[in-house]
């Protein structure tokens, strides 16, 4: 069993292992058939099974599923439920002694965060809930975290790589006009590209040296999650 050892040195929060699983999809997704098929400016109903297709695969690439955060901006578009296990807290870095709990944090990496739902950490192998009284919510820059409230304390806990197990929602909003334009963009952008160029290769003397993907990437990039 494991409390706030004080005396620890300072330690990344990259070292200590975590694991992020949605646990609830969103009930819709940021772009709709028909306005892809208005992108692709195709007014038949012959490609619809193909265009969906090339929209789920657009948003898994965007989002992702789950497995240690796989899609490509690190973050959620439309509202989901997450689970985070993670083994303990990390220490702060560039803090003064005498440190006090509330400097500690689990840090929330899968964002926006909407809100935390509940903690449960194990202890003498038990899951239990860790009372919402004895913790809060903050936010750095992009990133968010969980600390102590005030007058809060650590608890003590197992020491196994899931010891921390927070929910939390995450995402935008729960419409497709809260994500932002310019992922919407960047998602059209690559609908389109996968609709056109059905192959992996270009092949043929007018094809075009035009990377779509890298204006993807322009777009993307002020949302995606960096690393630290």
């Amino acid at each position: 069993m494991y409390s706030t050892p004080f005396y620890y040195i300072d330690r990344d929060r990259s070292v200590v292992p975590s694991r992020y699983s949605r646990t609830a999809a969103p009930s819709a997704g940021p772009i709709t058939l028909a306005q892809a098929k208005a992108h692709l400016r195709v007014d038949s109903d012959d490609e619809d099974a193909l265009i969906q297709a090339l929209v789920a695969a657009a948003t898994q690439l965007f989002d992702g599923t789950g497995k240690a955060r796989d899609g490509v901006l690190g973050c959620a578009m439309m509202t989901q439920t997450w689970l985070l296990e993670t083994q303990q807290w990390v220490y702060p870095f560039r803090r003064q002694e005498p440190r006090l709990p509330s400097d500690y944090r689990i840090w929330i990496e899968h964002g926006p965060v909407q809100q935390v739902t509940g903690i449960q950490v194990y202890a003498n192998g038990t899951l239990v809930d860790w009372p919402q009284n004895q913790w809060r919510v903050g936010h750095e820059d992009t990133r968010s975290f969980i600390t102590t409230a005030p007058g809060g304390i650590w608890p003590t806990y197992d020491f196994r790589e899931d010891a921390f197990q927070v929910t939390f929602k995450t995402g935008y909003g729960d419409n497709a006009t809260d994500v932002p334009a310019p992922l919407r963009a960047a998602m059209l952008l690559m609908i389109g590209h996968l609709f056109v160029n059905r192959e992996s290769v270009v092949t043929g003397l007018r094809a075009a040296a035009i990377e779509v993907p890298q204006t993807v990437d322009m777009l993307i990039a002020p949302y995606k999650v960096q690393t630290f």
